[in-house]
């Protein structure tokens, strides 16, 4: 089955083909600067699941650590400014109707509303993070299954927002988008989720 990120790499990225031209007029290798800011957003989210689940690790000697650390701090800061209670992180979740399955970062409690979240590296927000969120609130509510095959025993929440959570790892500042009408969002990833399923069996 695939992923929600699998779904949406469907999706047309003009600004990645100019991002990378640009780079590459620069003599700079783009695979390289891409690979580097995965490392990054993979341990920026090691480092707040580690967080929500109390299981402190030094990750200092990490080649990614200090920008890693940036973002982190920025998640750190919007932690402070809000009210939060963690529900869980890094939740895999499988619909065997629908037949896709993805990974969400947060479930939290955020100023008294049920809430998903997102945690971005990016270096900017974009629509595409719309369509997944709203696909990780569809699992969160309907995933009858976790991602090895075993039945779902992470609680059923009724998500009553979304929040993607953009953490800079130059700047160490945060940038937050609320979603609360995930109607059209949705029609949109299921249009995508049955182009997917097509295409694989032609």
């Amino acid at each position: 089955m695939p992923t929600v990120t699998t779904v949406l790499a469907q999706l047309n990225k003009p600004q990645l083909v100019a991002w990378a031209a640009r780079l590459a007029q620069k003599g700079i290798n783009w695979e390289n600067v891409r690979n580097e800011a995965s490392d990054i957003g993979t341990l920026t989210h090691t480092m707040a699941e580690n967080f929500i689940k109390n299981q402190p690790c030094d990750f200092s000697s990490h080649p990614c650590f200090p920008k890693a650390n940036r973002a982190y701090q920025a998640f750190q800061e919007w932690n402070r400014v809000n009210k939060v209670r963690y529900l869980g992180a890094e939740i895999s979740l499988v619909h065997r109707g629908k037949k896709f399955g993805g990974t969400v970062d947060i479930v939290a409690e955020v100023n008294d509303k049920i809430t998903l979240i997102d945690l971005k590296t990016s270096s900017s927000l974009n629509e595409e993070y719309n369509y997944q969120v709203t696909a990780y609130k569809f699992l969160l509510e309907n995933g009858d299954l976790t991602d090895a095959g075993l039945v779902r025993t992470f609680p059923v929440y009724q998500i009553e927002q979304a929040i993607i959570l953009r953490v800079d790892k130059n700047s160490g500042i945060y940038e937050e988008m609320e979603i609360h009408d995930f109607e059209t969002y949705q029609k949109i990833f299921f249009l995508l989720l049955d182009l997917w399923h097509l295409r694989e069996e032609t």
